[in-house]
């Protein structure tokens, strides 16, 4: 009998054959962050960067590529090559790019800057969040937390 468990080491192996079956660049890079997204799910933070580098490959320039790798690199607590991944975004023009705003960048820049012990260069990133997304709750619960502590 089959367990969820049992299923679960198949469905990579299926999903990426199943997603090279389309051909170019364009749908290579789908292929890399469906399979992300899907290891991710399963806790496999490495097997999802990994696959978000190959699809970085084929296009340096896509923002939810560079952003999901900056969020899987900061989880991984892997602190320099997410703020290079999340800095390279804020050189982008981010509008018109659903789910990414330029506050998030900036949350996750300033979360790096707390894990690294650095509350001030952390609250200037929170606070140009709010500046570019005045409503934007995660700094603004940074910008608290920061100001309180400090």
């Amino acid at each position: 009998m089959d367990t969820d468990d049992d299923r679960g080491g198949e469905e990579i192996p299926r999903l990426g054959r199943l997603l090279e079956r389309d051909a170019g660049p364009a749908a290579a890079e789908d292929r890399h962050q469906a399979l992300a997204a899907t290891l991710e799910a399963q806790g496999d933070l490495a097997g999802a960067v990994a696959q978000l580098e190959e699809a970085r490959k084929a296009d340096g320039g896509n923002v939810a590529v560079l952003f999901a790798l900056g969020r899987l690199y900061l989880l991984r607590h892997d602190l320099e090559p997410a703020a290079r991944a999340l800095r390279s975004l804020l050189l982008l023009k981010l509008d018109g790019i659903p789910r990414v705003h330029k506050a998030d960048v900036y949350c996750l820049l300033a979360r790096i800057h707390v894990e690294k012990g650095e509350p001030r260069k952390a609250l200037s990133m929170a606070a140009r969040g709010l500046e570019s997304k005045p409503d934007h709750q995660d700094c603004k619960s940074l910008v608290e937390n920061l100001e309180r502590s400090a």
